[in-house]
């Protein structure tokens, strides 16, 4: 079994404990979301909305997506 890792660090992530994985996780901006996850919006927006994808709402109200369920989400990405 393949098993992925992702490791990010921008100005488009916060790390932060998520609740709802119980772990430390880095949090990311929705853009930063689809260019890591190959994911679409409407998915990525509809597992936020299954409590799939865990997130976020930042003070200034923009939404950041846990990269933990993110991944558990996206699962492996192929291999060419």
């Amino acid at each position: 079994m393949l098993e992925e890792t992702w490791t990010i660090r921008s100005r488009s992530s916060v790390n932060q404990f998520c609740e709802l994985c119980g772990t430390e996780s880095d949090f990311l901006t929705l853009d930063m979301a689809l260019q890591v996850s190959g994911l679409s919006t409407r998915i990525i927006l509809h597992g936020v909305e299954a409590d799939e994808i865990h997130a976020v709402e930042a003070a200034n109200g923009q939404l950041l997506i846990c990269s933990t369920s993110l991944q558990n989400q996206a699962g492996p990405k192929p291999t060419s």
